[in-house]
């Protein structure tokens, strides 16, 4: 008799790739996909704290909560992509966020303007809403990607973690404790700024 296998059984999931990646990591594609995000309602975007290199310009669409990073040029290259969802979320009495795209390219020209731009975008979310963070189904880009957010966060004595949803207690060490072994499947978490 075959076992029905459920998420529980095999978490985290791992995604052979997304179809964001499909669309934006092809040159042609990802500029297709750019003209048409510029043509919808945009506007510039200034993300404290960094500076936008040359040639490079931020971008926002208020109504889809999309970020992107896109090249200044005749046929603009989106370098940098993040679009959230905001949420009331049980756990929490504040509003919440989830990112449901970060994607970043890597094409070597742009490395220098996209290198820690995930990290910088991520505290200036955490800044306005806290965060969740789920392993349930994720790229392995991406977990390792979530990995340095939970792992910064941990220690920073400035935000709060939450697992969540797991059946089981998970200590979390104090911030600036030692990080080993924390950093497992851990279900759900829920991140935020301390007041």
């Amino acid at each position: 008799m075959k076992r029905k296998t459920t998420a529980n059984d095999s978490m985290p999931i791992t995604l052979p790739d997304t179809s964001f990646s499909q669309v934006l990591n092809p040159e042609d594609t990802n500029r297709a996909d750019t003209r048409a995000f510029l043509s919808r309602n945009v506007e510039p975007f200034t993300l404290p704290g960094f500076v936008t290199p040359f040639g490079h310009a931020l971008w926002q669409n208020r109504a889809e909560r999309e970020f992107r990073l896109i090249t200044q040029e005749p046929e603009p290259e989106t370098a940098y992509a993040v679009r959230l969802e905001e949420t009331e979320d049980f756990t929490s009495p504040e509003r919440a966020c989830i990112q449901v795209m970060v994607w970043r390219t890597r094409q070597p020209q742009h490395e220098g303007a996209v290198h820690g731009l995930a990290r910088r975008f991520f505290c200036h979310f955490l800044h306005r809403w806290s965060i969740i963070i789920t392993d349930s189904a994720q790229t392995n880009a991406a977990k390792v990607m979530w990995e340095g957010m939970i792992a910064w966060a941990l220690r920073d004595p400035e935000h709060y973690v939450y697992a969540c949803g797991t059946g089981r207690a998970v200590g979390l060490p104090a911030p600036g404790a030692q990080l080993d072994g924390v950093l497992r499947p851990l279900g759900r978490l829920l991140m935020g700024r301390r007041a």
